[in-house]
């Protein structure tokens, strides 16, 4: 059976010379890159930036007024993608068609050594953009195509420095986190993906949004019962804006922090406010609770109980966090690495298709 398991909808093979294949899951809160053998057959380059970029001319600079790493020009504009400063808003439906999201995908190339270089990239959409109708949301995805395909320079450094985008491929976020699970490093299907009988539910908790889906196998292939998919604009960025709601009742004059501030209030439950670190834990818990709670009536209700479910898998930057949603499957996994679930599989996805190719 395993040599029978096949993928859907190949990307197009790039006519340029010699470009690597970059995967990157460009997330509302995190931007994660996965790349393997750029740097030597088995070496792996993984990074995680937050998502942290605003527009405007006063970008970060120099003592001399040098442009600062992180600054950029895209279409005229300028940008700075830094988590030392208060981002702007990326909770919106056309953030993954916006110059913000452009810009936020180059930073994580340039800081993740891909300078100078020509990437075919591959990238990801929430399920609900992805797919409309339970078809793949051709017009949307071409949008974010176009999008990523507009040159982004840096303010830093030279021409010969900026990345170049031969390619551009758009996967479905949530489904490629089955393929990650499916194939192994190897890119050989592990037994257990290729049980007919044993559909797989995927749960991605994002920074913005929760995606659910649930992939069944037919004749070999896999398949998405859209009926018991979708997606929930909950996740992450949410409990960070709770957490900024009771930050400022809390603490009298405390205006918005740069986003790193309340990445590492999540995740270690502390913040440095006014010079001082401040425990914050019993807030971000309140906004755990207040979230899940509503994360668990959504995936129980379209999912359902699971019984007939091989596996409930948990991925994404939330899985860790929202630990409660996963406990109510008994068969629930928190996929190994869950925040680079999606950028491993894509990877792996566009791996296996240029294999087939050549």
């Amino acid at each position: 059976m395993a040599d029978t398991l096949t993928l859907d909808a190949a990307p197009a093979a790039s006519a340029q010379t010699a470009p690597v294949i970059v995967a990157v899951d460009d997330g509302y809160a995190q931007t994660k890159l996965w790349n393997r053998g750029a740097r030597g057959a088995d070496e792996v380059t993984r990074s995680l930036l937050l998502t942290s970029v605003r527009q405007g001319s006063d970008t970060f600079s120099g003592l001399d007024g040098s442009a600062a790493r992180g600054s950029y020009e895209s279409e005229g504009q300028r940008f700075n993608a830094s988590p030392l400063v208060a981002s702007e808003n990326t909770r919106y439906d056309d953030f993954h068609v916006s110059a913000l999201n452009r810009v936020a995908i180059h930073h994580a190339l340039h800081e993740s050594g891909f300078r100078g270089r020509t990437v075919d990239l591959i990238c990801g959409l929430p399920l609900s953009s992805y797919y409309s109708n339970g078809r793949r949301n051709v017009d949307f995805i071409n949008k974010k195509k176009t999008n990523l395909m507009v040159p982004v320079r840096a303010l830093d450094a030279g021409p010969e420095d900026n990345v170049t985008i031969s390619s551009v491929s758009v996967y479905s976020q949530g489904i490629c986190a089955w393929v990650d699970w499916a194939i192994d490093e190897s890119l050989q299907f592990r037994p257990e993906a290729t049980e007919e009988d044993a559909p797989v539910g995927i749960i991605d908790i994002g920074g913005r949004t929760t995606d659910f889906a649930v992939v069944i196998l037919d004749q070999g292939k896999p398949r998405i019962d859209h009926a018991r998919s979708g997606s929930v604009n909950l996740g992450v960025l949410d409990v960070q804006r709770i957490l900024e709601r009771e930050i400022t009742a809390r603490f009298k004059g405390v205006e918005k922090l740069a986003r790193k501030e309340y990445d590492r209030a999540v995740r270690e439950g502390e913040m440095r406010i006014f010079g001082r670190k401040e425990d914050v834990s019993d807030l971000v818990d309140r906004g755990v609770r207040e979230i899940g709670a509503q994360i668990e009536r959504v995936v129980a209700g379209t999912i359902g109980s699971g019984a007939d479910l091989g596996a409930v898998l948990f991925v994404g930057g939330g899985a860790q966090l929202f630990q409660k949603v996963s406990q109510i499957y008994p068969h629930g996994i928190v996929q190994e690495d869950p925040e680079f679930s999606n950028a491993r599989g894509m990877f792996k996805y566009a791996a296996l298709q240029a294999g087939s190719q050549g």
